[in-house]
């Protein structure tokens, strides 16, 4: 029989990874906010370029991993937001 101590943690667990997946789906989300606003006063970007600015802009907040900027724009591209530039895939270019 589980302990009061092993459940209270067992809860304690649960809700830290459930606020972690909260609060990594809310960075997703704001990274890709940030790319469609960059991408849409730039309409075309070089990839780094690209990086390099949302870096700027999200640094007070957090240090975004590379896979997370990755999938974003990824994400963005699936969503027709952007598109890579068929002769330069370093190149993408705003759609919305």
């Amino acid at each position: 029989m589980p302990t009061k101590d092993s459940t209270a943690s067992t809860f304690q667990k649960k809700d830290d990874s459930e606020k972690n997946a909260s609060i990594e789906s809310a960075k997703e989300f704001n990274l890709e906010e940030i790319i469609v606003r960059i991408m849409k006063a730039r309409k075309e970007m070089r990839h780094q370029q690209l990086v390099s600015d949302m870096g700027e802009v999200v640094k007070k907040r957090f240090k975004p991993e590379i896979s997370h900027v990755k999938r974003s724009i990824d994400v963005l591209i699936e969503k027709d937001y952007i598109k890579r530039d068929a002769n330069e895939r370093d190149l993408y270019q705003y759609l919305a």
